[in-house]
Parts: C-alpha cells; structure tokens; sequence
C-alpha cells in the first residue's frame, strides 16, 4: 500500500495509547512449506527468479557526480525493521537531499481530501459495498473494521458507505500495529525521515497524497471487490500476514512478496488475474512516475530514494528502470 494508508491507520485507531503493544504472529510461508509444498514451491521459484530481489538499499552512480542512493522501505513500526546498520545512517545523513513517497504525514491534509476527492472514497451512486458482498463477509468486515452488526441495522449504514479499496486499507494492518503507529513509534520511511531531519537536510515528497488516493481508486471496481473478499477471508490471520512480511523484508526475500500473495488470494477463492490492476496502478505505473520526479535529483547526486521495498524488485521495479536510464546501480545492503 502506498506510504499515505500509513496516516490514515493512525486516524481510524485513534484515541492516545498508553503503551505501545508488541505484535506477534507467525511467518505463514514457513507453515506453507509443510502444508501446501506445491504452493510453496510456486513461490519460491517465482521469487528466485525475481530481478533484484535481495536487496534494500542500492548506490546510483552517474558519471561526473557524487553517487545517490536507493532504499526499499517497509510502512510498518517493527523495531527489527527501524533499527538500521550503521553505514546506512551514514549514507543518509551525509546526503543532499532526501526522497520519500511524500514528504510529510499530515494528518489534517489527510483529511481535506475526503471534501476534495468524494469521488474516491465513498459510494456516491452504484452498487454498495454490501450489496457486492455475501452475508457473512459483510458481517466480518463490520466485526473487523468496528462497524455494527452486520444485520443491516442503522448502525451498519456509516460503516457501509466506503469504496472496496478504502476497506482493504483498513483490513491491512493488525489493532496492534495501530496502536504502535498511535503511539508515535516510527516506520521505516519516518526514521529515514527523521535521520535527514537530525542534520537538516531537506525532505521532499516524489508524489501527493492526491495522486496516491487516484491510484487507488483507479482499480476496476469489480477487482477491488475480488481483493476484499480475499482480504475479508484472511483477515483473522492479519497478525501472521504482518509478521509474515515483516520477516521477508529482514531476510531479504523482497522477490516472494508478490506471489506469496497471489496464492494466498488463489486459497480464498480470488483468482490471481484480480490483482493485475493493483500491480499496474499501484507498483509498476507508480514506479515510473516516481523516477521520473526522483531523476533531476538524481542528475545532481547525492540524493537518497527511500520507497516501498515492493517498488525495487522486477523488470519494471525502480531498479531495472533506472539502470534503463543509464545509472549503474550497485547492491550494498
């Protein structure tokens, strides 16, 4: 998800937490090796065979400049994940410029788009969210997302105006990682942030919030219903899911992300082909409009690229695409 669902996280969980939880769970691709070894054999050549896929943080080099840098992040609060090595402290805090997915987590702009962008958050005319789903999916998803009851009472109907694409947003995080992000506790992106912001080097933003809001309302209707009712089966499994990505990001395993969850979607029923959309609008389109405003500063050196470490591996991931420009790119973490 892009790094703006991260805010709005924050304000659905609300209220001031006291402490900040730890989150558990399990690493589900681990289980999936002794229980569907044909799945997970699937994975795990897609993901051999995936384009720089092992790496989180690589130098840009240009001839006639100093050398820039880009790192794959994770939108989540886990202290295995913000505890960074050494050198890459020192490589961000010795840069011209930082570059993050947006510049900064405001909340409050956050919330103007709701008045600016109607359009792409609720259903204003057409079918409802309800209506696309089955009794027992709009039941978990009131009892997930703290609607009401599911029997279609006064009490459901606030809960049930959002678009499909705003509900997976919801169901994407785990209470306790909430909780965490309420609790003021950084992710990946913020502690690069903060590390910039500690030697006062600039910050800048490569999109808006508004263009990450349009990428995602941009998916097919009848898709974001398909990636709901996969999100809605799974979601009493949100804590291994987290954990689950948490773990391949520490173990570098970037290349088995994609098709871990395509065959997570193919065991809730949801062929894989609903996807398609999510990776063109949300990864690969968004891969390119981000170089495209990283390379003036890329051009000038020095800067540090810090996006979602799904936006690295691949042939159209950031990597491949700046080495299609004519950087040379070296991995170093």
């Amino acid at each position: 998800m892009p790094v703006l669902f991260v805010i709005l996280l924050v304000l659905v969980w609300g209220g001031t937490a006291l402490a900040a939880p730890t989150c558990g769970g399990k690493h589900l691709l681990e289980d999936l090796k002794t229980a569907e070894p044909v799945r997970y054999q699937r994975i795990r050549a897609a993901a051999d065979a995936t384009l720089n896929a092992r790496n989180i943080l690589w130098r840009i080099e240009k001839p006639g400049v100093p050398a820039s840098h880009l790192m794959g992040t994770s939108h989540v609060t886990d202290q295995r994940l913000t505890t960074f090595r050494r050198e890459t402290i020192e490589i961000i805090q010795r840069s011209r410029i930082v570059l993050l997915e947006l510049a900064s987590g405001d909340p409050e702009k956050f919330m103007k788009l709701f008045e600016k962008l109607p359009d792409k958050f609720f259903t204003l005319d057409g079918p409802s969210v309800q209506s696309m789903l089955t009794a027992d999916e709009f039941a978990t998803l009131l009892k997930r997302t703290g609607g009401g009851d599911g029997n279609g009472s006064e009490a459901d109907q606030p809960t049930a105006i959002f678009q499909p694409w705003f509900y997976m947003v919801l169901l994407a995080t785990p209470a306790c990682e909430g909780a965490r992000m309420e609790a003021g506790l950084p992710t990946v992106d913020d502690q690069v942030g903060k590390l910039a912001a500690a030697k006062k080097i600039p910050v800048k933003g490569l999109e808006t919030e508004t263009k990450q809001i349009n990428a995602m309302a941009t998916i097919p209707l009848t898709d974001q219903v398909a990636q709901l009712k996969s999100a809605l089966y799974w979601s009493n499994r949100i804590e291994d899911q987290h954990e689950t990505l948490s773990r391949l990001y520490i173990e570098r395993d970037l290349g088995a992300i994609w098709p871990m969850s395509l065959e997570f979607a193919d065991m809730a029923g949801v062929a894989p082909r609903a996807y398609a959309s999510f990776e063109k609008y949300l990864i690969n389109d968004r891969n390119k409009t981000m170089l495209e405003s990283a390379v003036p500063h890329l051009d000038k050196g020095n800067a540090f690229v810090a996006v979602g470490a799904l936006h690295l591996p691949g042939p159209s991931g950031m990597v491949e695409l700046m080495r299609a420009k004519g950087y040379t790119l070296t991995a170093i973490d």
